[in-house]
């Protein structure tokens, strides 16, 4: 069995600046070599299963942070519920009816569009027999 060899500094220079900048083109020119060298150095395994660990930890980090945040933002999400303004409620139930649309993924645009057109209709049409005003 072929054991992989570490990173070499040049190759961990690289893998630092293409973690940092995104594209192999700007990674290559930070660390001083050819593209096309970082094209190649980046087909290698050793290579790319740097950067692959360290995607998934910049993931793990992310939704690490994102995880801290959540109860702080539910509890933002609980007094939106709960305001007394009926236009705060609308755009906060909008807006979670887009979210949840998004996580589901791709549906037909028009069902979608259908679903939430008449959400929208029931709830405008209620605010405005309580408020006595129109939401354009």
């Amino acid at each position: 069995m072929k054991r992989e060899q570490p990173l070499s500094p040049q190759k961990a220079q690289f893998v630092d600046a293409y973690m940092a900048v995104g594209t192999v083109p700007d990674a290559s020119d930070l660390v001083g070599i050819d593209r096309t060298t970082g094209w190649r150095w980046l087909q290698q395994p050793v290579v790319a299963e740097q950067i692959r660990l360290r995607l998934e930890g910049q993931a793990h980090r992310s939704r690490a942070a994102l995880n801290a945040r959540q109860d702080a933002a539910w509890s933002v999400v609980d007094v939106l519920l709960t305001s007394p303004d009926e236009k705060v409620r609308l755009r906060l139930v909008t807006w979670l009816i887009e979210l949840k649309l998004r996580q589901v993924g791709p549906t037909p645009k028009s069902i979608a569009e259908v679903q939430i057109e008449a959400l929208e209709r029931q709830v405008q049409d209620e605010l405005a027999q309580r408020t006595g005003t129109l939401i354009p």
